[in-house]
């Protein structure tokens, strides 16, 4: 067996050739390796997991990223570079030259891709974009429930496994979800951070303009601490759907009627689940909601909602929203 000094001498010597190889081909075709590109536009090009030199190489002669195949892998080679090519989408510069490129590559200086699951899509929604996005890898997690993940936009590289990707969306629905709740006003019908999540995702399907938020917020509250139903027409939705399909139709009075342990016009108190993935406004509003006296609201017609103190106050703003619709429809 070689002794420990032989062996590094041989590595030296290894080394050595490797570098005066190096500096003789650089010497002799140093303008090939730095000289700029012939593409005049940024491009983008992916390295995929497994891809050799030789496949790297024809992938980016094809997008006319380089004019030497030879002399891309002759250079990866020469920099014993092999196993530094790093999996990603990336995007070339202008006439970026062939060690530009290559300095890209073995960097993992790669494009991040972006994905957005946005506010109020339900759990099924949120997995099918990410099943979709392109560039994840990999199997969807088998254990995740509604409200588990944060609707956000995410950056992620080329070849991220989607394993991954949700354990982040998971830990930011952690903290945002806990930092609501440590900020919640004292006094709140809300035994725990899940209550909270809950009442979220119904003011979230309830009303998409910033401005109703609380407003919404403190009408259910107040509804809690009379022990009133909350009677929203979106947790009947869900307990019909359980949040795998569009109800395409609108709610009839059979669909009020008819039990559900979602449905608040059967049940008093919160659903045993969120209805949908509540963002950061809608927590916030269940935290510090509006104090008021209102127990109710309508839909106007205009993307809003008429508030009431009293049910005769509210069946007048109902009779209003009916008279809408009817002129509308026509």
């Amino acid at each position: 067996m070689p002794s420990k000094q032989t062996r590094y001498h041989r590595f030296v010597l290894v080394a050595q050739a490797s570098a005066l190889a190096l500096g003789l081909f650089l010497l002799f075709n140093g303008d090939r390796v730095f000289r700029p590109g012939p593409h005049d536009q940024a491009t983008q090009f992916v390295i995929e997991r497994g891809d050799s030199p030789r496949t790297i190489a024809q992938n980016l002669k094809s997008k006319n990223l380089i004019q030497n195949e030879n002399l891309f892998n002759w250079i990866v080679f020469a920099t014993r570079s092999r196993n530094q090519l790093k999996v990603g989408l990336y995007t070339s510069t202008p006439r970026a030259s062939l060690f530009d490129i290559l300095t890209q590559i073995t960097s993992g200086d790669a494009t991040l891709l972006r994905l957005t699951i946005p506010e109020g899509r339900n759990l099924k929604q949120a997995l099918t974009l990410i099943q979709e996005a392109p560039g994840l890898i990999g199997a969807l997690p088998d254990d995740l429930h509604e409200g588990d993940i944060f609707p956000d936009t995410y950056f992620y590289h080329y070849g991220e496994r989607r394993t991954t990707l949700i354990a982040t969306m998971r830990k930011l629905a952690e903290r945002t979800l806990l930092r609501a709740w440590r900020k919640r006003e004292d006094g709140l019908p809300l035994n725990t951070p899940h209550d909270m999540l809950v009442l979220a995702s119904i003011v979230e399907k309830e009303t998409s303009l910033a401005r109703e938020r609380r407003r919404v917020a403190g009408v259910f509250i107040n509804r809690l601490r009379q022990n009133m139903k909350l009677e929203s027409d979106p947790t009947v939705t869900y307990g019909i759907t359980k949040g795998q399909y569009e109800l395409d139709r609108p709610l009839r009075y059979s669909d009020l009627r008819r039990y559900s342990p979602w449905n608040t016009y059967r049940v008093r108190g919160l659903p045993p689940t969120p209805i949908c993935l509540p963002g950061k406004k809608a927590l916030e509003a269940v935290a510090r909601p509006l104090a008021t006296d209102e127990l109710y609201f309508v839909a106007d017609g205009s993307g809003g909602h008429r508030f009431a103190k009293t049910f005769e106050e509210h069946q007048r703003n109902v009779k209003r929203w009916r008279q809408w619709q009817k002129k509308n429809q026509q």
